[in-house]
């Protein structure tokens, strides 16, 4: 059993996508990862697949997001997506997963609508942070 479907990673490192993919795969924490360290072509995957979704999906999708993405910020990207349309709730918990523990890029997270702030590397301590998150998640959305 996987606790997400699809889990997105956007790093403009590979090796960290590689070795959040294996992470990911060997915990199976998700089923399929979709990796990108173009944060173009990401946001073109998001606007195609989770803006303005009309059908809810019974469980949302993991999206670990990387501040330092070259030329363009996690927060750029962020940004840019609020522009194009509405993200639902339901269909992405978001985190951020960087190197960069600056007081300025904590505070300004806290403007978006984001599940937590990991501090990179990937670790098992995350994933179990992720889950809970998730759990805690579909337990607010579960009918009463």
């Amino acid at each position: 059993m996987f606790y997400f479907d699809n889990a997105l990673l956007v790093d403009d490192d590979p090796t960290c996508n590689f070795l959040n993919e294996l992470w990911i795969n060997h915990t199976g924490l998700a089923n399929q990862v979709h990796t990108y360290t173009d944060p173009d072509k990401a946001l073109a995957f998001i606007a195609s697949r989770y803006l303005n979704q009309t059908q809810r999906s019974p469980s949302p999708d993991l999206f670990l997001l990387d501040i330092d993405l070259g030329a363009t910020t996690g927060f750029d990207l962020l940004d840019r997506l609020a522009v194009l349309g509405e993200l639902s709730e339901s269909s992405l918990l978001i985190f951020i997963l960087s190197s960069s523990v600056a007081r300025a890029d904590v505070e300004k997270a806290r403007g978006y609508h984001l599940a937590g702030y990991l501090e990179k590397p990937l670790s098992e301590e995350h994933i179990g942070q992720i889950i809970q998150v998730l759990t805690s998640a579909r337990t607010l959305s579960e009918p009463k």
